[in-house]
């Protein structure tokens, strides 16, 4: 019967634009892998021995995850995007003002 069909039609359809979507986010997201992105800190997922897990947003709306050695709350700092594997990249924070390079960050 149609009307039985529609149902598992429009669902295949979603199925398959939810798809091409994903695609192209994650397409979006990984253009920025290598970039240095101006990251402003939001909170801290975590504290371990290694520092402060921080998560923020760039001014294009990249979440962002690094780890820093202090509290960076309502900080903004130059972060390199290293990798997307998610919804959520991975970054290393750079300079800090009146710092040296973060822990992990590239030495000159």
């Amino acid at each position: 019967h149609l009307a039985d069909e529609l149902p598992a039609v429009a669902r295949q359809r979603r199925e398959r634009v939810r798809a091409v979507v994903d695609r192209c986010a994650q397409a979006y997201r990984r253009q920025f892998v290598g970039q240095v992105l101006q990251v402003l800190w939001e909170s801290v997922s975590a504290v371990s021995p290694q520092g402060w897990e921080m998560v923020g947003l760039t001014d294009n709306y990249l979440r962002l995850q690094a780890t820093s050695a202090r509290d960076l709350r309502n900080t903004l700092t130059p972060a390199q995007v290293i990798d997307f594997r998610a919804e959520v990249g991975l970054a290393r924070i750079l300079t800090l003002a009146g710092e040296g390079p973060a822990p992990g960050a590239p030495s000159s």
